[in-house]
């Protein structure tokens, strides 16, 4: 049985951003003490950039040993690191490049050398030799996630052949309404983890809320409804995206 949600409602967009990027912190720490490391995988998108600018300044940065931190990405744009729609480069800027990390803590996820697919591989190969698993499938202790309009989450879009990816635990997809290929997650890495942190603050998020809390699901369901963790997801609101 899964278990249930915690939702927490927050006033403001800056205040859901402090209390999620304490957290953020507070699980690190948790993992740090019971595993030795801290293994996060990132969203993109503009809603997380406060947490990211929070996580970078006193006193939270402070409160990490960032040495026992390993960076990854939930999905990425198929676009060079430095291109301004790159979640790696939205990342660095708001925050990696404050801390006291080395690169090799840091996975991007598009080399724009390489394929979508062979991209796709490389990282599912990297996530299985360095977070080690009893199961096939590695389990992170943090992923987090965003939402989109469509009901979207990571690159998981309506329509789209990677929902029903079992297989592969990163891959690539095409995504029509884009024009655009992506690289994301796939719903098994996704339940695995031991938390899922989900960030929606805004009142253009409230509805789609509203139907995702809503307990009598319709069909076709959203990608977003389509997440079955194994571990808690924690959801950080705010007044404006409250659906209640």
């Amino acid at each position: 049985m899964m278990t249930p949600p915690s939702i927490q409602v927050f006033a403001s967009p800056d205040e859901t951003a402090w209390k999620a990027a304490q957290f953020w912190v507070a699980a690190a720490n948790r993992s740090i003490a019971a595993r030795g490391a801290f293994h996060v995988a990132l969203s993109g998108g503009s809603t997380p950039k406060a947490l990211f600018a929070q996580l970078a300044l006193a006193p939270l940065r402070n409160q990490l040993d960032w040495s026992r931190v390993w960076i990854y990405f939930g999905d990425e744009r198929c676009v060079a690191q430095d291109h301004s729609d790159s979640n790696f480069r939205m990342a660095k800027e708001s925050f990696l490049d404050s801390l006291p990390m080395n690169a090799a803590q840091i996975f991007p996820m598009f080399d724009p050398d390489k394929s979508p697919e062979v991209n796709a591989a490389n990282y599912s190969h990297q996530l299985q030799t360095l977070q080690k698993s009893a199961s096939s499938i590695p389990r992170l202790d943090l992923i987090m996630l965003g939402m989109g309009p469509d009901g979207h989450t990571a690159s998981l879009f309506p329509d789209t052949s990677i929902l029903q990816e079992q297989d592969k635990i990163v891959a690539a997809v095409y995504v029509p309404k884009l024009n655009a290929w992506r690289i994301s997650f796939t719903f098994p890495l996704l339940n695995a983890a031991r938390d899922i942190l989900f960030l929606a603050t805004g009142k253009s998020k409230q509805e789609m809320l509203r139907q995702i809390f809503n307990q009598t699901k319709t069909q076709p369901l959203l990608p977003i409804e389509m997440l079955q963790p194994e571990g808690t997801l924690h959801w950080f609101i705010d007044a404006e995206a409250n659906p209640t």
